[in-house]
């Protein structure tokens, strides 16, 4: 998700997506076609290029055979994602019908926000949030339904290890927190008492639909630590609430988001990033040391703090005493 600027094929990404201005002829000469196709297979918006391509008329202006291979991806996804939807309709009615509080988060809801009618954006997995009350009903829901866990490993996350089914073509993760970091500004009972009903589901409102693409890219994602471009989260909050950002989207994630937000899009953004910020994305993402430099931090505090909770954990879960015990038998047990 986050690498060292490409510059031209990223700008292109940029002018494509968030701006309306017309991309000129020896522009699109100039685009390195194969390196485009990476670039938008990491940021996950291959199938979003073509409905661009498409909408705008560029397609006489690009590969024959690469213009084939968008289309094919997006036709791809969006049978993937029709049967998301039937999948989702599943889900709600069997939660709707247990009584039990939730929200679809992510895709999913920003899927059923816009009445399923865009279906270019790239799903992995269903992410629902339940109520702590009904957490644990839930998962016996779901497990009742042919669902079981791909990993029993639960530690340190926000959701129950992910589900899935040979009934159902998509992964589920069952939520009871947010971000893996505690925030006032997040609040998961907010989200669920606020929560709107639309096509006999329910997601977040509108406000929270944004705090969470905010949260999710700067704490879980570490775009905060790492300083680097997620064009996915980006389209996602433009597609949502376009370039406004409201006065008390003050705290530090979202003032780090909206920097890296307008240095990518160079949409018409107020930040209040100081010389030192601008400075430091610049050298992040021109020179390579500086690159691996911003890693190498990354992987230490990462590391550390990943330490600490191993050992508070450690310290007052005895599942978790357990866990470590017999993956330390499992290794003798190899060596032997």
């Amino acid at each position: 998700m986050y690498n060292i600027n490409d510059n031209k094929e990223e700008e292109f990404l940029s002018k494509l997506i968030f701006e309306n201005k017309i991309i000129s002829k020896d522009y699109f000469k100039s685009i390195n076609f194969e390196k485009l196709t990476k670039i938008s297979s990491r940021y996950l918006v291959l199938p979003l290029l073509f409905k661009k391509i498409k909408a705008k008329n560029y397609k006489s202006l690009i590969p024959k055979k690469f213009y084939s291979f968008l289309k094919e991806i997006y036709e791809i996804n969006e049978r993937r994602n029709l049967e998301l939807v039937k999948e989702i309709e599943k889900h709600a009615n069997l939660l709707n019908n247990a009584k039990i509080n939730y929200v679809f988060l992510k895709g999913s809801a920003l899927l059923i926000h816009e009445n399923y009618k865009n279906l270019e954006r790239m799903v992995g997995d269903i992410d629902i949030l339940i109520s702590q009350e009904d957490f644990s009903r839930a998962i016996k829901l779901f497990k009742k339904e042919g669902f079981n866990e791909i990993n029993s490993y639960n530690f340190f996350q926000k959701h129950y290890p992910r589900m899935n089914s040979n009934k159902y073509i998509f992964a589920i993760e069952i939520h009871n927190k947010l971000t893996l970091k505690k925030l006032k500004k997040i609040d998961e009972n907010e989200f669920l008492k606020s929560k709107i009903k639309n096509l006999n589901t329910y997601i977040p409102t509108k406000k929270n639909m944004l705090k969470h693409i905010v949260y999710n890219d700067q704490i879980n994602d570490n775009g905060y630590i790492l300083n680097g471009y997620n064009l996915k989260a980006y389209y996602d909050y433009f597609s949502l609430n376009g370039s406004k950002i409201k006065k008390n989207d003050n705290d530090r994630y979202h003032l780090n988001f909206f920097f890296l937000m307008k240095a990518f899009t160079k949409l018409e953004i107020f930040t209040n990033s100081g010389k030192m910020k601008r400075l430091r994305l610049y050298l992040i993402n021109n020179y390579k040391f500086f690159y691996n430099l911003n890693y190498f931090y990354f992987k230490i505090h990462s590391t550390t703090k990943f330490k600490i909770m191993q050992i508070n954990e450690i310290c007052r879960n005895k599942k978790y005493r357990k866990y470590c015990r017999n993956k330390f038998l499992e290794i003798i047990n190899l060596q032997n």
